[in-house]
């Protein structure tokens, strides 16, 4: 039975250490996470970030460094399913997120941060306390669950009462820490993992009447077998899907004989040879009007006139013009 322990804790620290140094040494390039629903989407060794979103401005922040009694909360971009950063590689930094690090066994989780070589832990009953402390103990080691929503409940498992894991907005300076159940702080927590492949929709350009040019990004570097734009009238119900050649990088495509002075949705998509379909963010873009210009009379006499205007239709094509 103790050498049994003795392997299972050798195994662990060594696969700790494996995604210590990775961690480490990639954290200066820019890094895609997607994000997750269920624990089926969470295992041990993931790297994640520990996201809050503001309701009331929807402005979304990741977990930074460790101050007294709390985590610093760094702004990120959330686009679609994905957040794409560059992740902080020193302490302690006020502009990159933290990288941290799940491990679970029988269903109880630890939050282990490389930087600071510690546990994120509930460490008050009396103080909304969040800290990272070397050695682990109950108090560090969390029940993890997900709500319908995608929402996460994590909730520290020893004696410390304010033990619920929570963002909070806190009047424009935002933090994570922890909270009684009964808190009126009740922003929950998103965990995204760091993710081989990611889709980024990017603004359409060169958008005339009856043209526009699609834009997209994939991410990442799992083979691909397919990957395109979906679009469509913003009055449509159904998408239409161009498949643009090419694999991971910028993808673009040119549409052509759309509606002038139109809205239009789009995003980009890839399909992994294994896996579902991802979707970028949704974005929108509007084509030019046509435009009529009616101007003053001229060479007006007691019976004719001459009348003046100038249609401005850009590409599209006018099978019609006159006067009224």
């Amino acid at each position: 039975m103790g050498y049994n322990w003795t392997m299972k804790t050798m195994k662990k620290t060594f696969t700790l250490w494996i995604v210590m140094i990775e961690t480490i040494f990639c954290l200066n390039a820019q890094q895609t996470y997607t994000r997750v629903h269920s624990l089926s989407e969470l295992s041990s060794g993931d790297a994640v970030l520990i996201v809050g979103v503001d309701s009331s401005t929807n402005a979304a922040y990741a977990m930074g460094y460790q101050k007294t009694n709390n985590r610093h909360a760094v702004p990120v971009q959330i686009n679609g399913e994905y957040i794409s950063t560059s992740i902080s590689n020193n302490v302690p930094n006020e502009t990159d997120p933290f990288e941290l690090i799940i491990n679970e066994d029988n269903g109880i989780y630890t939050i282990y941060d490389a930087l600071y070589d510690g546990y994120l832990y509930a460490a008050s009953s009396s103080g909304n306390f969040l800290r990272t402390q070397t050695t682990l103990n109950a108090n560090g080691q969390w029940s993890i669950a997900f709500n319908a929503d995608g929402t996460a409940e994590a909730v520290a498992q020893g004696e410390n009462t304010r033990n619920n894991m929570r963002f909070n907005p806190n009047n424009g300076t935002p933090l994570f820490s922890c909270y009684a159940s009964s808190s009126t702080f009740q922003n929950p927590i998103y965990f995204y993992t760091r993710t081989t492949i990611g889709v980024t929709t990017i603004n359409a350009t060169e958008v005339t009447q009856t043209h526009a040019t699609l834009n997209g990004k994939i991410i990442g570097d799992a083979n691909i077998s397919s990957q395109g734009f979906e679009y469509k009238k913003t009055s449509d119900s159904e998408y239409q899907t161009v498949v643009v050649s090419g694999g991971s990088g910028n993808i673009s495509t040119t549409l052509s004989d759309l509606t002038p002075n139109t809205q239009y949705r789009f995003r980009a998509f890839c399909t992994p040879q294994e896996g579902s379909t991802i979707y970028g963010q949704e974005k929108t873009f509007n084509t030019l009007t046509i435009n009529v210009t009616t101007y003053t009379a001229s060479n007006v006499t007691e019976s004719s006139a001459t009348l003046n205007g100038n249609i401005a239709a850009g590409d599209a094509e006018v099978t019609d013009k006159g006067f009224k």
